[in-house]
């Protein structure tokens, strides 16, 4: 009868007399107030309950998985696999567990990757642009600039640059965009010379570098020529004019896919 006293007091614990659940970890780790950390490449944690033998996550679930981590219990040993952080920006996960009464959060902090403290430029360039390139066409160019913003600008001189400064690879626009165009000028000249040049240059680019500030790639359009130069008489001139009324001197447009800028700079 002293037995049975003595065991039925022990379980029939009531609200608020629940000890509160002691964890070891398996292998050592600390945490900063009450947050342990994890690193952008991932890891595994393993808990063991000092005190309680039977623990389920809130909810009731033996399993949490997700694309950031893979939590399970088995008896009283807490497991928590953490996926790699390809994301630009601290992740926080709380895993919550309980045995009756007696609740437990573990608080987690995973770091950003090294990949996404790099930093990106864009330039955009025509030069060496020939007087007779001026006189026939009208030259512009339309492009975004580094905070995605479309501009527009008139090239008149011998060339023309856009250089941006470098920003971080996370702020990346959904698109880059750079087009200029030569389009015939409505009131052409009179063709009285016996030798035209016309002739332009361009490097229109991507640059994207690493943490620690090397040059990593650069994305080009594939089918992009550097240099262009035609050098004619007036019969040859005048066949030009009448078959290229606009040429396409740069059309950078390509698909920015942030996955594979963080693939590249890993």
């Amino acid at each position: 009868m002293v037995l049975a006293a003595f065991s039925l007091a022990s379980c029939d614990k009531k609200d608020g007399d629940w000890d509160p659940m002691k964890w070891k970890a398996e292998v050592p780790v600390k945490a900063v107030d009450g947050t342990y950390n994890v690193s952008a490449d991932g890891g595994t944690f393993k808990f063991s309950c000092r005190n309680y033998s039977s623990i389920w996550f809130v909810g009731a679930k033996d399993i949490i998985e997700n694309e950031s981590y893979r939590a399970e219990l088995k008896g009283n040993v807490l497991t928590i696999e953490f996926m790699e952080n390809e994301d630009p920006d601290v992740k926080h996960f709380t895993v919550s567990v309980r045995s009756g009464d007696a609740f437990y959060d573990f608080v987690f902090k995973q770091s950003v990757s090294a990949a996404w403290r790099g930093t990106y430029q864009l330039k955009y360039s025509i030069f060496a642009i020939s007087d007779d390139m001026h006189q026939f066409y009208d030259i512009a160019a339309d492009y975004f600039d580094i905070d995605g913003q479309q501009c527009r600008e008139v090239i008149t001189g011998d060339s023309w640059y856009y250089t941006s400064e470098k920003v971080g690879i996370a702020d990346i626009p959904a698109e880059f965009k750079c087009r200029i165009v030569a389009s015939l000028k409505e009131n052409l000249p009179e063709l009285t010379e016996n030798y035209f040049k016309l002739e332009y240059g361009i490097d229109v680019h991507a640059s994207f570098f690493k943490a620690d500030g090397e040059e990593a790639f650069t994305i080009k359009q594939p089918q992009l020529l550097s240099t262009f130069t035609c050098v004619t008489d007036r019969s040859g001139m005048r066949q030009f004019l009448e078959s290229t009324p606009e040429i396409e001197i740069s059309s950078f447009s390509p698909t920015i896919s942030k996955p594979d800028i963080f693939s590249k700079l890993k």
